[in-house]
């Protein structure tokens, strides 16, 4: 058995910003756009999300 990600991160560069990305929280709803990488956002939220994202 598989578990969807609690935060999927897409690509969204700009010409200005070529890692921009945004990220969506597949539990909560809640999102983020940042023009840098939203790795460390992504791993922190999910924290918020314990039961989830151990299943």
């Amino acid at each position: 058995m598989t578990s969807s990600p609690v935060v999927v991160i897409s690509p969204s560069p700009k010409h200005y910003a070529p890692d921009a990305c945004s990220a969506e929280c597949t539990i909560c709803g809640m999102a983020a756009y940042s023009e840098k990488p939203l790795t460390e956002w992504a791993r922190a939220h999910a924290a918020t999300h314990p039961q989830q994202a151990n299943t």
